[in-house]
């Protein structure tokens, strides 16, 4: 009978060979977890170099991909707060105002909210909505309640002057010329003994003069919110530069509450 040429040590690796296996494919398993865990950091990174880098296409691309497919992740609100600064950055502010509202309600005590909050008020501010930081809110109200009224006054005694006031004279010599065109229809139907007509162009001018008032009203709130909006479009303040220079923030955010 030939030798039995077989190691003895082979013969007692052939139960652990199983787990030896499994542990191989329990490892090869979890390497990709590991790496994309690892590569979480470097992908904020990578939205944070676009930003800097004025790439603004790229960096909203990759936000909204880094966005959909990490639902669950700690830093959303930072990738978030990230397009609302390129939309910020390009004079956006509508749009960024809702978006900003939309990330507060789903993340008050982010990380993020403090940013949020305060580039949410700069949003206003700009929009007309609220007065701008540091600019005193008595004086320009005031200034503007009284250009409203005496805008509604002239229309009060003269239909339609009031625009003159509000420096729109299209509009006044329109609303002056319908005014007196329906006046002497009323008076000259009236003279006439046409009661049916003179009661109509009398119905047609008092809403003209109702309506008027009311547009000359409504254009001079138009025309304070414009200039506010015009005041705000100015340059970045130097908070809104710290916030803005930045696209994904570490800590608590670029501002305190």
């Amino acid at each position: 009978m030939p030798p039995d040429t077989r190691s003895p040590n082979r013969c007692r690796l052939g139960p652990w060979s199983a787990l030896l296996a499994a542990a191989l494919l329990l490892g090869a398993a979890l390497l990709p977890q590991a790496a994309g865990a690892q590569a979480q950091p470097d992908e904020l990174g990578w939205l944070d170099a676009l930003y800097r880098q004025g790439d603004g296409f790229r960096a909203e691309s990759e936000a909204l991909r880094f966005l959909r497919g990490n639902p669950r992740h700690p830093r959303r609100d930072a990738v978030e707060l990230l397009r609302v600064k390129l939309y910020y950055r390009e004079g956006r502010y509508g749009e960024a105002e809702l978006m900003l509202h939309s990330l507060l309600d789903r993340y008050p005590s982010g990380r993020a909210a403090p940013s949020a909050r305060f580039l949410l008020l700069r949003a206003q501010a700009r929009l007309g909505r609220i007065p701008a930081p540091g600019a005193g809110p008595r004086a320009p109200e005031a200034r503007v309640a009284s250009e409203e009224e005496r805008a509604v006054t002239w229309s009060t005694w003269l239909p339609g002057a009031g625009f003159f006031v509000l420096d729109e004279p299209a509009k006044a010599g329109a609303a002056l010329g319908l005014n007196a065109l329906f006046t002497a229809g009323t008076v000259l139907a009236y003279q006439q003994a046409n009661a049916p007509a003179a009661l109509l162009f009398g119905l047609v001018e008092v809403a003209l003069y109702r309506g008027g008032r009311e547009a000359v009203r409504t254009e001079a709130q138009a025309l304070d919110r414009r200039r506010r909006q015009t005041a705000a479009q100015g340059a970045p303040s130097a908070e809104e530069a710290a916030v803005l220079a930045v696209g994904i923030e570490e800590g608590s955010g670029g501002r305190p509450e």
